[in-house]
């Protein structure tokens, strides 16, 4: 009795690891190792998933201005898994972005086109030229405002300097530094002097020339920003070779001009 009833016990779980068994080895098939087809356009990859018995399923499409429109950009088990046939794999395609209508930048603040133009995906250069409008507003744009183009597109915008104007500096060289000090208090502006010698405490420079100067002359600068002008400097050597120099300079001496604007 112990023996059958030991019997009754066992028989289910082996007909149960017999049935289990059988099913695996009738059901069972091979994994695959699934190809990568990031890359490939849509219509190439269903025929070479579809080759291993694997369905594309197309689970979202992507804005993409580069890529030709269908290009699969992800895949869903990745690459080189270990897959079964006829399972799902999932794609992102590439699709063209959609135009954008240019908006209209005129009049506002090149700042608050930087912000706007990144939120639209706008690839903006800014050049900047005098104007009367106040500084950092955008005059004028292009492409033109109600046009159509795609993301990432170049755009040129053109802001005001305010009224900046460029100056031309005049030449100071050997003109007296007295002189030189005189024209350049009505300007915007200021000299640094430098001596090509040492002078004692009690030189008053009354008799000095200039023989140097940084900006040189002819040179281009804006006048919306303070300027110092250096000046290197010499005293005259003797009455004798100063009269004899105001003589040469008053037969061959241009006046010295303003900053002059161009």
């Amino acid at each position: 009795m112990r023996k059958i009833s030991f019997f009754a016990s066992f028989f289910p779980f082996f007909c149960f690891t017999i049935g289990y068994i059988a099913c695996h080895m009738l059901l069972h098939t091979d994994e695959i190792i699934l190809e990568n087809v990031i890359g490939k356009t849509l219509q190439e990859s269903i025929a070479i998933l579809s080759h291993s018995n694997l369905n594309v399923r197309l689970l979202h499409e992507r804005e993409d201005s580069v890529l030709p429109e269908g290009t699969v950009l992800d895949q869903i088990p990745k690459p080189f898994q270990h897959v079964k046939p006829n399972q799902s794999i999932f794609v992102t395609v590439s699709k063209k972005a959609s135009p954008l209508e240019v908006p209209d930048f005129t009049g506002q603040s090149e700042k608050e086109i930087i912000i706007r133009a990144e939120k639209l995906g706008i690839d903006l250069t800014t050049i900047t030229i005098s104007h009367s409008t106040p500084q950092g507003r955008c005059i004028a744009q292009t492409p033109i405002a109600g046009s159509l183009f795609e993301k990432n597109q170049h755009m040129t915008i053109y802001c005001s300097s305010g009224n900046k104007q460029q100056v031309i500096i005049p030449s100071f060289i050997d003109k007296p530094l007295k002189d030189v000090e005189q024209a350049i208090k009505k300007t915007f502006a200021s000299l640094e002097i430098f001596h090509l010698s040492y002078v004692d405490d009690n030189h008053t420079c009354d008799s000095c020339i200039v023989i140097d100067q940084r900006p040189q002359p002819g040179s281009l600068v804006y006048d919306d920003k303070p300027l110092t002008i250096q000046l290197q400097v010499m005293p005259q050597a003797s009455d004798h070779h100063q009269t004899q120099t105001e003589e040469n300079n008053n037969a061959n001496e241009e006046p010295i001009t303003q900053l002059d604007i161009v």
